[in-house]
């Protein structure tokens, strides 16, 4: 089966200062950044404007603005690399970590197991 692919340019496609995010579709409807490495925290890096940004984020503020203080992007995928528009939400940290819990994506640190 041939992949599937696309790109999301973030800012006018006819300046010079877009920047394509090429991604590939995965099996799951996940858009998965090609040609970068998720960082430790489970996203991707992409340049924007000039300096270095969170992908979902970049591509949350190129289609609804600017993120509202106190909110955050959670993913209804559970894939924090995921550059799906139709699969980020604005919500709290306690929203996100309560999604986690209820989808189980959290992981109990038994006292022995700590550094």
């Amino acid at each position: 089966m041939e992949k599937q692919c696309g790109v999301i340019w973030l800012g006018d496609r006819n300046r010079r200062n877009a920047q394509p995010i090429k991604y590939e579709v995965l099996h799951s409807g996940c858009y998965k950044v090609v040609g970068r490495e998720l960082d430790s925290r489970g996203c991707y890096q992409v340049r924007a404007n000039g300096s270095q940004k969170i992908a979902h984020r970049a591509v949350w503020k190129h289609f609804n603005g600017e993120i509202p203080d106190g909110l955050i992007i959670c993913h209804k995928c559970d894939f924090g690399g995921c550059v799906n528009i139709q699969r980020m939400e604005l919500g709290t940290i306690a929203d996100n970590n309560r999604q986690r819990y209820e989808r189980g994506r959290h992981r109990v640190i038994r006292y022995f197991e700590r550094k």
